[in-house]
C-alpha cells in the first residue's frame, strides 16, 4: 500500500504522539490502515475520523489519508 510505504519513508520526522486516519466512508479500510501503521511504528494514539463535506466533495468516495505533525 502506497500510503504505508510513504509513512515509513518519513517515519523519522513524524511526531508519533498522535496520528489521524481520515476517510470518506471506507471504515474497514481505515481500520486496516490503522493496524498496518501500529505494526510499523510505536504510535501513542491513532484517531480515525470521517472527512468533512469539503474534503469529501473534492476527493470523492473511498478517499483515505494519513495526517500527522512533524517533529
Amino acid at each position: 500500500m502506497e500510503l504505508v510505504k510513504d509513512f515509513e519513508e518519513h517515519l523519522e520526522e513524524i511526531d508519533l504522539h498522535r496520528v489521524f486516519i481520515t476517510h470518506t466512508g471506507c471504515v474497514a479500510d481505515a481500520e486496516f490502515l490503522k493496524s498496518e501503521l501500529m505494526s510499523r511504528a510505536k504510535i501513542e494514539e491513532i484517531l480515525i475520523t470521517r472527512a468533512g463535506s469539503v474534503i469529501a466533495s473534492h476527493c470523492g468516495p473511498d478517499t483515505i489519508g494519513i495526517l500527522y505533525m512533524v517533529k
